[in-house]
């Protein structure tokens, strides 16, 4: 009898285990590229070293599982696409001009996992001093493994794309008092032509 109470203990103990929800973790991911970035030449790798280089976004891409372009005013991407991580060429990597980064932790939740996701390198450290801009493919946020650890080569050797060839031009949005001022001009130009014509101003 004592035999079967505790194998029924047993089951309800498993029983609750499989309904109760499973416990979010944060993932620790290594991102690293094996093949270099390069400019829209093809050949000449982005700049980057220990402390600074260019531009990396990782960018989740929404529910429309789709690569969307940097907004013409801002840089940020578009649509519904969102910035997970912002890193620079030479992360992680000791000697710089190799075009590579290895950037580790980036943490992200459990929840996350096999979210769509890519990779947007600038040729520049800011998306204002940026030319061009390359994505790479398209990928599978990783699961973690046992420690909670995942890695992702997001331009793998003859894989992804790795070259910056979308030309790119930040439209950088006059501040209000510059409007004015414009105004101020053209009003003022409008005024003295105004006048002019209806003979109240001297001409030479």
């Amino acid at each position: 009898m004592k035999h079967i109470h505790t194998f029924i203990l047993i089951l309800l103990m498993a029983a609750t285990m499989a309904v109760l929800p499973v416990q979010a973790v944060i993932i620790q991911m290594e991102l690293y590229n094996s093949n270099p970035l390069v400019n829209n030449d093809g050949v000449t790798v982005l700049a980057g070293d220990a402390t600074a280089g260019d531009l990396v976004q990782v960018i989740e891409t929404g529910p429309d599982n789709a690569i969307n372009a940097p907004n013409a005013t801002t840089g940020l991407p578009s649509g519904d696409d969102t910035i997970l991580f912002t890193l620079h060429v030479g992360t992680g990597i000791p000697s710089s001009g190799t075009g590579l980064l290895d950037a580790y932790p980036l943490d992200y939740n459990s929840s996350l996992v096999s979210t769509d996701i890519y990779v947007r390198f600038w040729n520049g450290t800011t998306v204002a001093g940026s030319t061009y801009y390359g994505n790479s493919s398209i990928f599978l946020l990783p699961a973690g493994d046992a420690f909670n650890q995942s890695q992702l080569d997001f331009v793998p050797t003859g894989g992804s794309p790795h070259t910056t060839d979308q030309p790119f031009s930040l439209n950088v949005v006059p501040e209000p008092s510059s409007l004015f001022l414009f105004g101020l001009v053209v009003f003022g130009v409008w005024t003295w032509r105004k006048r002019r014509q209806l003979g109240l101003v001297a001409t030479s």
